[in-house]
This record gives structure tokens, C-alpha cells and sequence, in this order.
């Protein structure tokens, strides 16, 4: 009895026919999505993969993933991780995407100093409209209720759209490596 031949999509495109035995090397390399459909004239229309039994059998859900690795000049060598302890690697997290500059801390600073300004804003607004009361002042009262109303609009208003900048960089980041990786743009 012949094998069956499939069509198979891979990156959006429908290619084959194939052998069962080279979707199965495919999908190990991680050629095709574990999400890919498959085809063949025996079946009734376009399925994924995963539900052809033919071609499922003895398959793992997911190829494993390649971690890149880093070499570091003049480094020591690694130490065993301890037994029972945690390793802290370098090759993903967030200590490897701060160090490499994958990500900006500065968002989170200018965060952290709009709360701090809001919050002195919302403090002095209040110390000039108490202050204003006794010995009575129109003009600490206006200062103060200005300060209390209108300063932490301000001081969002400046935060959000120097964050915007940050996230304006990132998402072109993502669309430049996702072109890279050939996966095409993915508009969210």
C-alpha cells in the first residue's frame, strides 16, 4: 500500500505533497506550526495536523525551542548550579533584557516621578488652600485649588506622552524583529 501524500501549509503558503515520514521530520525541525493544516485526497477538507492521525502519531504538541547563548570575554567558567537553588542565566529574563538594553527602565523612572510629583502637587495645592483660609488670601486660595485641580493633569498629561515615545520605539522593535524573523508585520 502507498503512503499517503499531504499538502501542508507552512508560513501561509500550501506546499507538498509530502510523505508522512517528511511532515513528521518538518514539524520536529519546527518548519510547521503546531496549528499548520494539512491536506490530502483521501480526506474530506483542509484539517490541522494534529487531527490526522497518520500524521499525529508519535508526534510531540510543540518542537523545542532554541535558547540563544552568550559568550562573555575573560568570563569565569559557569558554576554547577547548586542543589535544590535557582541559577540566575543570562541567556533570558530580565537581567539579560536590562543589560542588553531590550528594555527601557526609563518608562518606569518617569512613572515613578509622576506619582512622586502628583502627589507633591496634591500636597502643596492643599498646604496654599489651608494656608490661604486664616489670614484670609484670594489669590493662595486660587494658587492652591489650580495646583490641587490642574497639576496632576499637567504632570499625566507630560508623562504619558514622553512614555508614548517609549512605546512608539518598542513596538517598531517588535514589528523590525518580527520582519527579521520573517514572520511579517503583526499589526495588534
Amino acid at each position: 500500500m502507498a503512503e499517503d501524500k499531504f499538502h501542508i501549509v507552512i508560513n501561509k503558503a500550501q506546499q507538498g505533497p509530502f510523505g508522512v515520514s517528511q511532515i513528521q521530520a518538518m514539524i520536529r525541525e519546527g518548519k510547521v506550526a503546531p496549528d499548520a493544516l494539512a491536506w490530502a485526497p483521501t480526506l474530506a477538507g483542509w484539517k490541522p495536523w494534529k487531527e490526522i492521525p497518520a500524521i499525529a502519531q508519535g508526534m510531540e504538541t510543540k518542537p523545542e525551542a532554541q535558547v540563544p547563548t552568550f559568550t562573555i570575554p575573560n568570563a569565569p567558567a559557569p558554576k554547577a548550579e547548586p542543589a535544590g537553588g535557582l541559577a540566575i542565566s543570562l541567556q533570558t529574563g530580565w537581567l539579560h533584557d536590562f543589560i542588553f538594553f531590550r528594555k527601557m527602565i526609563t518608562p518606569w523612572l518617569i512613572m515613578r516621578a509622576g506619582w512622586i510629583l502628583t502627589g507633591l502637587c496634591l500636597l502643596g495645592g492643599a498646604g496654599l488652600f489651608f494656608k490661604s483660609l486664616y489670614p484670609w488670601n484670594a489669590m493662595e486660595l486660587l494658587s492652591g485649588l489650580g495646583l490641587l485641580v490642574i497639576g496632576p493633569v499637567v504632570i499625566r498629561i507630560y508623562s504619558e506622552v514622553t512614555i508614548l515615545f517609549f512605546q512608539i520605539n518598542e513596538t517598531l522593535t517588535d514589528i523590525a524583529n518580527q520582519q527579521k524573523q520573517g514572520k511579517g508585520t503583526v499589526i495588534p
